[in-house]
């Protein structure tokens, strides 16, 4: 489940009324952080190049992690899990580096040139994720909703339908597949799987509705068991159309 095709590949801000700010303001603060404007990133590439023999590769590494790290923090609203967001956010990363380096390799050495590109993507990073913030749907509220619908049904299943403590665990249950069935159908509207993500709200919905009428071992059942069961539903989010 995406925003946009892009985005199974690059991650960017996107924004339903505004599609081309993201990647503008994207540009605009890459080439601030390439060209040296901002004086911490000087600062960083004077230390590792001078002061810290041997240390700049660890360094890079060090910087490229926490790039990583800023990159899916800001991203998070437009992948339903962290696994969703890390091959878009390294690419993105990498062609930040790259254009910085196409923008500074002619003036300094290149490893400097290296450091201070991905200081420089760190820091461009950073501000996107306060200031450029994706709207719309906020597919990480909607991954976390699925994955507690999931510890739910691992639960069930753990549980015998005789149990004192399964009619709690179904309301449970049942209460956490209704919220997710109305957070995939905002969803709906604005990701590339639309008919897939309607597809899958139209069957937790069948699941709370039938819900009202069965006995606790048919309810299990219908969690459990068959091609329409609520387990394999929630396999079919995030597959792609």
């Amino acid at each position: 489940m995406h925003k946009t095709r892009v985005h199974e590949i690059v991650w960017f801000p996107f924004r339903p009324e505004q599609k081309f700010v993201g990647p503008l303001l994207i540009l605009l603060l890459l080439i601030v952080g390439a060209t040296g404007i901002i004086k911490s990133v000087d600062v960083y590439t004077s230390f590792v190049s001078n002061n810290v023999v041997g240390s700049g590769p660890w360094i890079l590494i060090l910087v490229l992690a926490l790039c990583l790290v800023a990159c899916i923090n800001a991203a998070r609203s437009d992948y339903i899990s962290i696994l969703a967001a890390l091959l878009p956010c390294a690419v993105t990363i990498l062609l930040i580096v790259a254009i910085s380096l196409f923008i500074t390799s002619p003036k300094i050495d290149t490893k400097s040139a290296l450091v201070q590109a991905a200081v420089g993507a760190f820091v461009s990073l950073g501000l996107i994720g306060r200031i450029v913030q994706s709207g719309g749907t906020d597919l990480g509220k909607l991954g976390t909703l699925c994955r507690r619908t999931k510890e739910q049904i691992t639960r069930v299943s753990r549980t015998a339908p005789t149990d004192d403590s399964f009619a709690v665990q179904r309301a449970e249950l049942v209460k956490d597949v209704r919220q997710l069935a109305a957070a995939i159908q905002e969803a709906a509207a604005e990701v590339v799987s639309r008919a897939s993500s309607q597809r899958v709200a139209d069957r937790l919905q069948e699941f709370i509705d039938r819900s009202k009428l069965v006995d606790h071992a048919d309810f299990q059942r219908d969690v459990l068991e068959g091609p329409t069961a609520l387990k394999t539903t929630l396999e079919m989010i995030g597959e792609r159309e």
